[in-house]
């Protein structure tokens, strides 16, 4: 059985963790994913949410234009 933690997140999928946890992926705000990448995710390259921001970053640097990724 794979662990929930470890699986590949998707835009539907839940949020895993913190104030978002539950919220399908594509609906939590990109400042709150900017926040995570920023202090910590972008370095991890065994979370699933740091893989999703990554492999989503051209349509995270679109909505927001403001932030640096």
């Amino acid at each position: 059985m794979i662990d929930a933690t470890q699986a590949e997140l998707h835009d539907t999928s839940p949020m895993p963790f913190g104030k978002h946890k539950g919220i399908p992926m594509q609906d939590v705000p990109v400042n709150y994913l900017h926040w995570l990448w920023s202090n910590g995710l972008k370095a991890d390259k065994q979370s699933p949410v740091g893989n999703y921001i990554r492999r989503c970053l051209g349509s995270l640097r679109v909505e927001n234009t403001d932030l640096i990724w």
